[in-house]
């Protein structure tokens, strides 16, 4: 059995958003993300282990990595 060891990410989604103060506007994305037909699927993450910025867009149909 392939011995998986944990590393550390940063997972990033970014949207733009226009609201009269700093919650509202937090508060109308977060309703973004959780919309049944969101399309907040594309993520960057940032890998702390090589510094490296990888974009991830979960919609493209590839199977993930943990059912392989």
């Amino acid at each position: 059995m392939e011995d998986l060891t944990h590393r550390e990410f940063t997972a990033r989604w970014e949207t733009d958003v226009t609201d009269t103060s700093p919650q509202a506007a937090a508060r109308q994305a977060w309703e973004h993300i959780r919309r049944p037909d969101s399309i907040a699927n594309v993520f960057t993450i940032y890998d702390h282990q090589t510094g490296v910025a990888i974009p991830v867009d979960l919609s493209d149909g590839e199977q993930r990595e943990d059912e392989a």
